[in-house]
């Protein structure tokens, strides 16, 4: 087995000083006989942030800082969020038309964009943690969520998280059935009080039921956001649809916006994502273009909410 000793090491964020789930990384590379340690991030984290790149040095290691204009960052975002605000980092994709309809006026909106960005949108699923959708996603389209264009087998199963605040839904739809994953309704108190019988099949097949107090009969996003982030999920993806979207995007809590546009218009009668009656004023910015992409006949383009950037910006959707 080789030595490390002399040796240079590279770290995407500064090591740790501090016991946790295992011992401080700092006194390992100290031990090991590392003699330089190029460091891309310090660690947000107040415990840690500067204190061990200098008990490094202290000890006669040289560190160096690489600039890597945003890559890492890119990869530590949902951490560096996490680590200061105990939220997810929220990552919210919309598939639309060019009118900026989500489904047609049935509510059809099944493979609205085509196969090369949904292998992109697998790709962001396969990175998440967990996979957010409304009830009336679920009812519509009955989806898996499933990875299957990136990947065909993973033992890494995001978790589902479905709000539903009056558990309209049941047990067959397909998101309840797959083995593995972690499976999580969020719903209003009242409707958790009012439903035993529906909740003892959910129980009975592992899906776990989670009630929240309401405002103005509304899970609030922030209310969400906070449990998760209790659940150590640091990636959040979300999926729809028009409520949840809205909801979001009124409440300030999308870090990015993924825009996946098809050349298509459904013109009158078609569906939106936004359906808020909150009036914006011209002059308000939320959020900022980052990048464009073209996947055959359709266009990404990402948006990122303005501040959230001092986490990083999330590239998971590129399949650079």
């Amino acid at each position: 087995k080789d030595s490390p000793k002399g040796a240079t090491m590279y770290v995407t964020l500064e090591p740790c000083v501090h016991f946790g789930k295992t011992p401080p990384c700092v006194d390992a590379i100290i031990k090991s006989g590392i003699k330089r340690v190029v460091v891309c991030e310090k660690d947000p984290n107040p415990i840690v942030n500067g204190k061990g790149i200098s008990q490094l040095r202290e000890r006669g290691i040289k560190v160096d800082m690489y600039d890597t204009k945003g890559v890492v960052r890119s990869i530590n975002c949902g951490f560096n969020k996490w680590i200061v605000e105990k939220k997810p980092y929220a990552i919210v994709k919309i598939a639309s038309t060019l009118d900026g309809k989500i489904a047609d006026r049935r509510g059809d909106s099944k493979y609205l964009t085509g196969e090369s960005i949904r292998r992109a949108v697998h790709k962001m699923r396969y990175r998440s943690d967990a996979i957010l959708i409304g009830a009336q996603t679920v009812i519509k389209d009955d989806p898996l969520l499933d990875c299957r264009l990136f990947i065909q087998t993973s033992s890494k199963k995001p978790a589902r998280v479905v709000v539903d605040g009056n558990l309209r839904l049941n047990p067959e739809y397909r998101i309840f059935r797959e083995d593995g994953a972690l499976r999580i309704i969020l719903t209003s108190k009242t409707a958790y009080d009012r439903k035993i019988r529906l909740l003892k099949r959910f129980e009975s097949i592992g899906v776990q039921i989670v009630p929240f107090k309401t405002q103005d009969g509304v899970i609030l996003i922030k209310d969400i956001l906070e449990y998760l982030g209790s659940m150590n999920i640091l990636y959040m993806l979300v999926e729809g649809g028009q409520r949840v979207f809205t909801d979001f995007i009124d409440s300030k809590e999308a870090d990015l916006l993924v825009m996946n546009m098809s050349p298509r218009v459904f013109g009158a009668g078609g569906i939106g994502f936004y359906s808020g009656d909150r009036e914006y004023k011209f002059s308000q910015l939320h959020y900022l273009p980052y990048e464009s992409m073209i996947f055959d006949r359709d266009v990404l383009i990402s948006y990122y909410r303005e501040g959230s950037d001092v986490y990083g910006i999330d590239r998971s959707y590129s399949l650079d």
